[in-house]
């Protein structure tokens, strides 16, 4: 999955469960559980690394991929390699969505766009994940 030497540890986001993250923290002790054992095209993820990390995947993309999202906040991953116009890309949503954010490391700055009166986030980007806040649980399908 991971090179164990470059992650100082990896959070998945769990809405509706009793453990509201799951980590993968390659650095603590043996006696720790690290309660994050896969990763999904469908989920996004907080990734606090040591060094930089690239995975290349071999393989054929999915005609789609249909992400649950619950009525609240959900962080989720962008499964497509084209960047689309964020209302575009949400357009199937816009009965439930209520705002996406995105965290840009690079500017260090969050990008809100907030339905449907829009905002900093324009682009919804592959290699992002994005947290999604709806008013009911929907599912996001989104093409490559």
């Amino acid at each position: 999955m991971v090179d164990p030497a470059a992650v100082e540890a990896i959070y998945q986001y769990v809405p509706g469960s009793t453990d509201l993250w799951r980590v993968y923290n390659p650095n603590l002790p043996s006696y720790v559980v690290s309660d994050l054992s896969a990763m999904s095209r469908r989920v996004g993820y907080v990734a606090v690394m040591k060094s930089d990390f690239v995975r290349e995947l071999n393989g054929s993309s999915p005609l789609f991929t249909s992400i649950p999202l619950m009525a609240g906040w959900t962080l989720v991953g962008y499964p497509s390699q084209t960047p689309r116009n964020v209302s575009d890309a949400f357009s199937f949503l816009n009965a439930t969505l209520k705002r996406v954010v995105m965290y840009n490391k690079s500017s260090e700055n969050y990008l809100v766009y907030d339905y449907p009166g829009g905002g900093t986030l324009t682009v919804v980007l592959p290699e992002y994940g994005y947290w999604v806040n709806s008013t009911a649980a929907s599912v996001w399908t989104v093409y490559p």
